[in-house]
């Protein structure tokens, strides 16, 4: 029975036209590409969310460096037993630590959603010009 399938199906295909075989063919290595441009998408957009989720991390432990900094700091203020300007400098170079780092953190999730926005709306564009490029050929 599949032998008998086999030999209408290369019956059909040998009474087509060569322009639609050709643009089947077209059709679908059309499809494979997109289907290769979205999983590079895919794999570029994991990358960017690695790369944020592992910047904000490390933003946030130096965050809490620095406000454990302005806990020594402040408790130590009055008593420190080698210079009285350490406790100083711990409070202020904390307090410098936190902004930057809260800085940092916004800074890098502003980023990222910038180009998360970029990449949504190059795919949206590149989605509709293919169903835009299929229309056209149908």
């Amino acid at each position: 029975m599949s032998a008998e399938a086999e030999r209408s199906e290369e019956k059909d295909n040998e009474s087509r036209p060569p322009e639609v075989v050709l643009g089947s063919i077209l059709q679908s290595l059309r499809g494979a590409e997109s289907a290769r441009e979205r999983s590079e998408r895919v794999r570029e957009g994991l990358h960017a969310m690695a790369r944020t989720v592992s910047a904000v991390v490390m933003f946030a432990l130096l965050l809490c460096l620095a406000i454990l900094e302005i806990i020594v700091g402040s408790v130590k203020v009055g008593s420190c037993p080698v210079s009285p300007l350490i406790p100083i400098w711990l409070i202020v170079g904390g307090s410098i630590s936190c902004v930057r780092n809260v800085v940092g953190i916004l800074f890098t999730v502003l980023v990222s959603c910038a180009w998360f926005k970029n990449t949504l709306a190059e795919i949206d564009r590149l989605e509709q010009h293919g169903i835009a490029v299929l229309v056209q050929r149908t």
